[in-house]
């Protein structure tokens, strides 16, 4: 019975550690490219793209 404890608990550590590792790998890509608005947008590149620019008079 507590084999089976400690085996659930190594994969919920685990699940937990790569869940935090990928939030901050992330968060840190955000930082280093000021990317906060649109962070982890899958949209981002086709938005940049469809906004117009304001016209110079």
């Amino acid at each position: 019975m507590t084999t089976q404890y400690i085996i659930i608990a190594i994969v919920v550590a685990a699940c937990l550690f790569f869940a935090v590792k990928y939030f901050i790998d992330e968060w840190r890509e955000n930082v280093r490219y000021k990317n906060y608005g649109c962070a982890g947008c899958p949209f981002y590149d086709k938005c940049t793209r469809t906004k117009k620019k304001p016209i110079k008079k």
